[in-house]
């Protein structure tokens, strides 16, 4: 009965399925073979000749046993090597990213650092931090620098008098 079940694996195996596939395959045909046989026991292929089937069911009930159970522990234990072929593939982390997420951390500690001049007046240095952050990252710039208050007060230039000479 074991050649029975290497047979029925390595049938499966040459038809190019893998070895968690061939104990699917063996479990079936051993399901199957062994439902052949609680119907013989039950009667339901109606009386037979020389012999009743019933009498006769512990053959298809052996077999189907005796291939139902190893296919089952191969089908249950086997690793599926399609299984590594199946994961999504791990992206590689792009250099870029890892180059653009430096910049802008750069550029957050540099926008602090401006904060801080600039809330302490020395706009000299908040505009001098502001031209390292926008060659960092523009957008950063644009969307992060210029919208803190105190910053925004050292880079506007001083509106002129409005007093018009008489």
């Amino acid at each position: 009965m074991q050649r029975c079940v290497a047979a029925l694996l390595a049938l499966g195996l040459a038809s190019g399925c893998t070895t968690k596939n061939g104990g699917k395959i063996g479990t079936l045909a051993g399901v199957g073979i062994l439902s052949i046989g609680f119907a013989l026991q039950a009667g339901a292929f109606g009386p037979g000749g020389e012999t009743d089937p019933e009498d006769v069911a512990f053959i298809p009930l052996t077999i189907g046993a005796l291939i139902a159970i190893p296919s089952l522990y191969v089908y249950v234990t086997a690793r599926d090597e399609d299984d590594a072929a199946k994961a999504p593939p791990v992206p590689p982390r792009d250099s870029q990213v890892e180059k653009r997420a430096v910049e802008r951390e750069r550029a957050w500690q540099l926008t602090k650092q401006a904060m801080e001049a600039a809330r302490g007046g020395d706009c000299a240095t908040t505009a001098r931090l502001g031209s390292e952050v926008q060659a960092l990252d523009a957008d950063f710039y644009e969307s992060v620098f210029v919208r803190d208050a105190a910053n925004a007060r050292c880079l506007t230039p001083p509106a002129a008098s409005s007093t018009a000479p008489d």
